[in-house]
């Protein structure tokens, strides 16, 4: 190749010192340590959520992307939502915390998949009392899913379904005598936001669905 014509100047930027090219980004490590991005220690009342934001980093401090991590809620009720996630450009991925009405500071670990030795605790404190009866299981009604789908509860313990989704989901039981109005069979509740709550009086297993998504299905084992 030649450059005729060219100065002296611009035939080294161009054949020994590549002038205007932007330097590459360093590429990261494996992954050396884990850590609290946002949202720990943060007060948060009842009935509402907190979202958790966690960073994964190599030995010289560089994000890593592409790690797998899974949430897990050591202490107190509530659901994450998602329970898995993986870091981003940044070394970093997130969940969110859906509380229950009880008035007790949450755990919940972040730890790498492939070396849980690399974790972080988050702490959330829940102030209270909202003046809401506290729900023995909280379900989650999230976009295309219900979580957990399989539950157990005691006959006459208080089950609260919360939408945590942003388009519309509905709750339909098999069992046509649940949901009943004068016109007839309903949904318990169709909407993109909000709960519903219910006490099963007998023993049994009684699944349900969301009509409009016909892989969204639940079971609730009353006993």
């Amino acid at each position: 190749m030649r450059f005729s014509g060219l100065p002296p100047i611009a035939l080294l930027c161009l054949t020994e010192l590549g002038c205007g090219a932007q330097p590459s980004a360093p590429t990261p490590g494996p992954p050396a340590a884990i850590r609290a991005e946002a949202g720990n220690n943060q007060t948060v009342d009842p009935r509402t959520s907190q979202r958790l934001t966690t960073r994964v980093t190599d030995a010289l401090g560089t994000p890593v992307p592409g790690i797998a991590i899974s949430w897990d809620l050591l202490t107190g009720t509530g659901t994450l939502e998602p329970r898995t996630g993986t870091t981003d450009i940044g070394g970093k991925t997130s969940t969110t915390l859906f509380l229950t009405t009880k008035p007790s500071n949450r755990e919940v670990r972040a730890a790498v998949v492939a070396d849980s030795t690399l974790r972080v605790t988050f702490t959330v404190l829940v102030t209270g009392p909202s003046g809401a009866e506290e729900p023995d299981v909280v379900i989650a009604v999230g976009d295309n899913f219900f979580r957990p789908n399989s539950v157990s509860a005691g006959v006459g313990q208080l089950v609260e379904w919360r939408w945590i989704g942003t388009t519309l989901h509905n709750l339909v039981f098999d069992d046509t005598t649940l949901c009943v109005s004068p016109r007839g069979t309903r949904p318990c509740r169709f909407s993109v936001d909000g709960t519903w709550r219910h006490r099963f009086q007998q023993a049994g297993t009684f699944a349900y669905r969301c009509t409009l998504h016909l892989e969204q299905r639940g079971t609730i084992i009353a006993h």
